[in-house]
C-alpha cells in the first residue's frame, strides 16, 4: 500500500457542503505518492525537468557540480559515490519536492489517502469523503483502572503526571 498526499488547486472552494472541491477544481486535484521514487533516483535531473521542478533542478546542478569539482582531488571513485548519494537523496525526497512545488503554485494539502494505486486513491478520496464514517466509541477503562507508573508517579502519555519527578 502507498500513501498519497491530496493537494487541492487554488481555485477549489473550501466551503463546499460535501467537503469536496467543485467538479471543475476536482479535475486539477493532484495526488502525490509519498515514498521512494525509482525514476527520480535513476534519472534525477531528467525527472526534475519532466515534473517542472526548476528551482530544485538548479539546486541539484549546483550540488552535483560542486561535489564533482570538490572530490576530483580525492580519487576516482569518490565523485561517483557522491553522485550516487545525491541521486539517492532525490529519490527519497521526490514526493516532498513535488508537494513543495505545488504549494508554491497555490495548492494546499488537504488529506492523506492510503491505497494500492493512484486510481484507487482517487476513488477512496472522492467517494470516501462523501459518506460519513462511523466512529467507534473508545472502550472505557476498568473501574480500578490500570495506571502506568514510574516509581510512584503516574505516567500521562510519555510524560509524568502533574506532580512531576521530585
Amino acid at each position: 500500500m502507498s500513501v498519497y498526499m491530496v493537494m487541492l488547486p487554488p481555485e477549489a472552494d473550501a466551503a463546499a457542503p460535501s467537503g469536496l472541491p467543485s467538479p471543475r477544481a476536482a479535475e486539477r486535484v493532484v495526488f502525490v505518492r509519498d515514498g521512494f521514487s525509482a525514476p527520480a533516483f535513476v534519472l534525477s535531473g531528467l525527472w526534475m525537468l519532466w515534473n517542472r521542478l526548476w528551482l530544485p533542478f538548479l539546486g541539484y546542478l549546483v550540488l552535483t557540480l560542486g561535489l564533482e569539482l570538490g572530490t576530483l582531488a580525492l580519487g576516482t571513485s569518490v565523485p561517483g559515490v557522491a553522485a550516487f548519494c545525491a541521486s539517492l537523496l532525490i529519490g527519497l525526497e521526490a514526493g516532498t519536492l513535488r508537494r513543495w512545488q505545488l504549494e508554491r503554485r497555490g495548492y494546499r494539502f488537504v488529506a492523506v489517502v492510503e491505497a494500492g494505486s493512484l486510481p484507487e486513491a482517487e476513488i477512496r478520496y472522492f467517494l470516501g469523503s462523501q459518506a460519513p464514517r462511523p466512529v467507534s466509541p473508545r472502550p472505557s477503562a476498568p473501574a480500578g483502572g490500570i495506571v502506568p507508573r514510574i516509581g510512584t508517579q503516574p505516567v500521562v502519555g510519555l510524560t509524568l503526571g502533574q506532580g512531576g519527578i521530585r
